[in-house]
């Protein structure tokens, strides 16, 4: 994560514990765990802003309902169980919110006088709109306003909300009750000057973790979660030109009404042009997709769902550079977007998130020990920090890197730590991820991987029209979300949900033995043999961990289904490479005479004489028609 060195510490933030009353129907045991966990962290939040007074009643207000999915996805992280990727047909029949749902909740709009904006049952998402006094009354509550030290106000509801007992065991959360600002940039900039520093570019950073040579995540779309600020494209132009590299296609998404916003602060800008300029250098084939969101959990729970579900882009990764200390989160809020994490996982996304630049206090000053969200749940890659320094950088064979865990003894530092809300999940176990130093809770441990991330020893990049160096865990969280891209393209498929796999490679990754990140004299953590709460496994030697996932992955193609049902379906199975391809093969007199894309697949038909004889359905999300000539269909892997 990211944030100016010139800039204040982060400002405290204001919180409402706003909880809803009705039951959650969890699918096991783990899960029922892990929510009391999340709810228990209620007690801790305060609300330290200044009442103004109710919303006016005719002010509209949005309110995003997040339903729960027609079937347990079968996986859970907790439990070992491996998660199985879904292609998007296959995410809406087992995953999608039922229709009696959306029914109960379309007669509860009505009666309340609510409109309904938006009732997706693929993203489990019903968005209702109306005015303050009608949303306070539907969910029997008052909605009041309340300003901050910088002037700005937000609302909150002055009680938890409730819902009718036939509707609550449909619904995972209401959000958008509560809209203060939340996330914090992951971004520092070094005052150094570039001669000063000892800064490196992206892309000699990518060739000391050794990032294959020979691919560039063409094929791939990097997803950036942005919360306030934008970018120029003329600086985007100008940093690529200056390094001789195409700037990468850049397609910028609103959600909720928030816009690309060059000018809105130093350390939102700046954070905004690393993620773009890291992702793009460190892999710089791949389709950047920019998504601006609002700074609130409505804002979050939107961008995540609008990113895993977009069929235009359908990005196999995402980065997030932001977040805030788990106890500054709505604990349904938390619930419900760790749910949306799962999602991801199982559409073969994978969420990479920075794990904070403050330490192992999270920049709280209570002090305690705390983890930064997303970066804490356990279906996201998190990343911390390290400080690398290369010597005699003639050539990078020739090269000597130290590397040790970030904190500049001043109060800035990789995050990490044992989480309180979520359970240690189970590709944790061998990992001697400690419990929690005062609660004694057995947590998932933050973070999973670390990369170069000290502003000392950070990026060149390029903002507001001037050269700077940056760095932050937001810088090794972009970074990681290129070799991933890079690692799709050269296995032919996406890795989707990693972490489980990585625990395995440990073999694969610089293991950080030196340093800590207490900042706030807690007394931990400190770096050591084996996983650490600094820098986790540590930082990555690609090559062996591409060698890992080529070498683990089946080389037996499928095999044909029955012909006598009339079609063909082809599946890609979890770690086929690109050489195995199932071919359909015809007779001279058969032709393939065209194709249909439909959503998540591409339907092929063939023809033998007049009469078609046979389909063959393949998943558009893996699969891509190869040929359409000559007398078979060959249909090889798109990513």
């Amino acid at each position: 994560m990211c944030r100016m060195i010139r800039a204040a510490k982060r400002c405290a933030m204001i919180v409402v514990a706003v909880m809803a009353v009705f039951a959650f129907l969890p699918p096991s045991h783990a899960q029922i765990d892990q929510q009391s966990r999340i709810q228990e962290m209620e007690s801790k939040l305060l609300n330290t802003g200044t009442p103004v007074g109710p919303v006016p009643n005719n002010e509209e207000v949005r309110i995003t309902l997040i339903l729960k999915p027609n079937s347990s996805p079968g996986t859970d992280v907790a439990q070992g169980t491996h998660i199985e990727q879904l292609t998007a047909r296959q995410f809406g029949e087992r995953r999608s919110a039922s229709p009696g749902a959306l029914a109960k909740i379309t007669a509860f709009a009505e009666a309340n006088h609510l409109r309904i904006i938006e009732s997706d049952p693929i993203k489990r998402r019903v968005v209702l709109a109306g005015p303050a006094s009608a949303v306070g009354n539907a969910f029997t509550t008052q909605l009041h306003l309340f300003s901050l030290s910088s002037g700005q106000t937000y609302h909150s509801a002055t009680a938890p909300p409730r819902l009718p007992t036939e509707l609550a065991p449909d619904v995972e959360a209401v959000v958008g009750l509560n809209t203060r600002p939340l996330l914090s940039p992951r971004f520092l900039k070094n005052h150094a000057t570039a001669t000063e520093s000892r800064a490196l570019e992206v892309t000699q950073v990518a060739s000391l973790y050794n990032f294959p040579p020979d691919a560039d995540g063409k094929g791939e779309t990097i997803a950036i979660m942005e919360f306030g600020g934008g970018f120029n494209q003329a600086d985007i132009d100008a940093y690529f030109s200056s390094r001789k590299l195409p700037t990468p296609k850049i397609t910028i998404v609103s959600v909720d009404n928030a816009a690309n916003s060059p000018g809105s602060g130093a350390d939102v800008d700046g954070e905004v042009a690393l993620d773009i300029e890291i992702a793009g250098a460190a892999a710089n084939g791949a389709n950047l997709v920019v998504y601006f969101a609002p700074d609130d959990e409505q804002g979050f729970v939107n961008s995540i769902l609008d990113a895993i579900h977009n069929q235009q882009q359908m990005p196999s990764v995402i980065s997030f550079s932001w977040g805030a200390a788990e106890e500054l989160w709505d604990p349904q809020a938390l619930t419900a977007l760790n749910s949306v994490l799962q999602d991801a996982a199982t559409l073969g996304v994978t969420v990479v998130a920075a794990s904070g630049d403050q330490g192992s206090s999270d920049g709280l000053n209570d002090k305690k020990f705390h983890v930064d969200y997303p970066a804490s749940s356990p279906y996201v890659l998190a990343v911390g920090g390290t400080s690398l320094i290369a010597q005699n950088a003639i050539n990078v064979s020739e090269i000597s890197v130290s590397e040790s865990v970030w904190n500049d003894g001043k109060g800035q530092a990789t995050g990490g730590g044992v989480s309180l809300a979520f359970a240690r999940p189970a590709y944790q176990n061998a990992a001697k991820v400690p419990a929690h130093p005062i609660a004694g809770f057995q947590g998932r441990g933050v973070p999973d991987v670390a990369g170069n991330a000290d502003p000392a020893t950070g990026y060149r990049i390029r903002v507001g029209g001037e050269d700077g160096v940056a760095g932050g865990t937001s810088g090794a969280a972009p970074l990681w979300a290129a070799l991933i891209a890079r690692l799709n393209q050269k296995l032919g498929r996406r890795l989707g949900f990693v972490n489980d796999k990585l625990y395995t490679m440990s073999e694969s990754f610089r293991g950080i033995t030196g340093g800590s990140n207490d900042v706030a004299g807690l007394g931990a953590y400190a770096a050591g043999a084996g996983w650490n709460p600094c820098t986790g496994l540590g930082t990555p030697d690609a090559g062996k961990i591409l060698r890992n996932f080529t070498t683990t992955a089946s080389t037996t193609p499928p095999s044909p289904p029955n012909s006598t049902t009339g079609y063909y379906q082809a599946l890609l199975t979890q770690g086929y490479q690109i050489k195995d391809i199932f071919l359909v093969s015809v007779s001279d007199s058969t032709r393939l005479t065209g194709v249909v894309q439909q959503q998540d697949s591409v339907l092929i038909t063939l023809q033998k004489g007049s009469t078609t004889t046979a389909t063959c359905w393949v998943e558009f999300s893996a699969w891509q028609q190869q040929s359409l000539g000559g007398t078979s269909a060959s249909c090889n892997l798109l990513h």
